[in-house]
């Protein structure tokens, strides 16, 4: 029941129940959109697979630093405190997600921390029972919450600035940008749900980093 699709225009992303929007998105208008941006697939009737990490290219950097990956995401607001573990891609550029209580660092953006680049996570909303995932209250969050994102070298916080719902296959591509300003996108399923079709819309908080 985890509906998501990144392509390099749209996505199968989705929040809870909000339609609403909230904030200015940050970063550039455009984006230069590479060959390495991934998809997610939609899951429905089959188990989460287990991660299985590729190398995509990463512009932010020549390789992930062990000591600024990111480990654990924390959402007071939401009550959001989940693992975080590094995800790539398969062959046909679908991204691999986590079970639903954990969230997935796509390895081709940016690391906490970094100048540039954007920091993306994604996570299921539900399990295949229905269960809640860690990013089920995504939707609830409003400009000015914290999301704090751990990795051994300390702590990154940062203060949601945006929300937006884009329907099923509208995800804008910018999102995935890896030059601009530093900034974190999470991502989410949710909203109305069709069996055999998926989940509706998409959902994306969108943060900036606090100085």
């Amino acid at each position: 029941m985890i509906g998501l699709v990144l392509t390099v225009t749209g996505a199968l992303l989705a929040k809870n129940n909000d339609t609403s929007q909230y904030g200015e998105v940050p970063g550039p208008a455009d984006a230069i959109i590479e060959p390495a941006t991934p998809w997610v697939a939609e899951i429905q009737s089959m188990p989460t697979p287990t991660p299985r990490v590729s190398s995509p290219r990463r512009t932010s950097s020549a390789a992930p630093s062990p000591n600024q990956m990111p480990l654990r995401l924390r959402a007071g607001a939401i009550g959001a405190d989940a693992a975080i573990v590094p995800v790539g891609v398969r062959t046909d550029r679908s991204l691999i997600l986590p079970p639903a209580d954990q969230v997935g660092w796509w390895i081709g953006g940016a690391q906490p921390g970094e100048r540039r680049g954007t920091v993306v996570l994604a996570g299921h909303v539900d399990d295949q029972d229905g269960d809640h995932g860690e990013l089920f209250g995504l939707s609830a969050l409003r400009p000015g919450d914290r999301i704090r994102i751990d990795s051994v070298s300390g702590r990154t916080t940062y203060q949601v600035v945006a929300m937006r719902s884009y329907p099923r296959q509208q995800l804008p591509a910018q999102l995935f940008d890896r030059t601009g300003p530093h900034r974190l996108v999470v991502l989410t399923c949710g909203g109305t749900f069709q069996p055999g079709r998926g989940y509706a819309d998409n959902v994306v908080a969108y943060a900036e980093p606090v100085s």
